[in-house]
This record gives C-alpha cells, structure tokens and sequence, in this order.
C-alpha cells in the first residue's frame, strides 16, 4: 500500500468527491435547461424562454458555488504537500494525498466532469447562435415592416435629380389630425 497523506475514505476525500458529483448535477441540469431554451425558442414561447433563461443563471451560480467549495478544498490540501512543485490539477492532487481507491473515484469523477463542461460549452454555443440567429431575423422583420410603413415622396435636388423622401405613415398621419 503506498503511502498517502489521508486514510481511504477520509472526510477531506468524501468531501472533494461529493463537490464533484454535486457539480455533475448542476451541469447536467444546465445542459437540460438549454435544450428546454432550444425548445421553447423553437416554438415562440417568450414566457419559457425567459424562465428558462433565469433557472440557468441560478444553475450557474450553484455551479460558482461549487467551483469555490473545490478550490478552498484543494487549497487545503497543497498547504499539506511540501514539495517545490505542487501541482493545481484536482486528479494531480488526489494522486498524491488521497489513498488510491479515493483517487480512483476522482479521476473518474473529474473525467465524467470534464465531458459535461465540454457538452455544456457546445451546448451553449448552439443556444447562443440560435439566440443570435432569432435577433437577427427579428430585426431584419422590423425593417422590413417599417420600411414598408413610410409614405416615398420624390425629391427633387438642385441639379433636378429625382431622390426619394421617406416620411413615417404614422408622423403623417400625426399632423393630418392637427390639421382637421
């Protein structure tokens, strides 16, 4: 058996293992709310989209929450490993501290973490790329509609070029009724 800094099973271990898993959760709720957000996009719920929305920035500071949890934990621990070089990985340090069934149970963890992070970060690229694409096409919309809503009046320059004027149907409108 080799020599380690805790015991199988120590608190310290357990601790960092049930962080771990604990932000397992928060990403895997993360990601099943984005694909909820896709949805509700996808049909035009704007009600969906923004509860969605506000759950996953509640996700995401239980995520925060859970992130600092692990950094005091590993900070705690590189206080106890004196050697010139320590090394800031979480499965780095488990190796070192932890006895080898603990660590085994880190890495998988970790690894399992690893996967979710990368997913969440396409997941969110996806969603924001919708997002950008619904902005757009809204906006596009919008011009399109006030572009047809402006009364084209001809304009003639100095030269007697023919431009064309645009007035807003709704301004006209406006000063008709000032005038009746």
């Amino acid at each position: 058996m080799e020599n380690t800094l805790f015991e199988k099973n120590h608190p310290v271990a357990q601790e960092l293992i049930a962080s771990l898993n604990l932000e397992c959760r928060h990403q895997r709720e993360y990601l099943r709310l984005i694909e909820e957000e896709k949805q509700a996009l996808q049909s035009l719920k704007t009600y969906n989209i923004q509860e969605c929305s506000a759950r996953r920035e509640a996700v995401i500071c239980d995520i925060k929450k859970e992130q600092e949890n692990r950094i005091r934990l590993l900070k705690g621990m590189l206080k106890k490993i004196t050697t010139n070089r320590p090394e800031l990985r979480i499965t780095a340090i488990a190796e070192r501290v932890f006895h080898p069934d603990d660590s085994r149970k880190v890495n998988e963890i970790c690894s399992i973490l690893k996967d979710l992070i990368t997913l969440t970060k396409r997941k969110t690229h996806e969603l924001e790329s919708i997002v950008s694409f619904s902005m757009n096409l809204i906006s596009g919309s919008l011009s399109v509609i006030l572009s047809q809503s402006q009364v084209q009046t001809p304009l003639y320059n100095a030269i007697g070029k023919v431009a064309q004027a645009s007035k807003s149907n709704v301004s006209g409108n406006r000063q008709m009724s000032r005038l009746a």
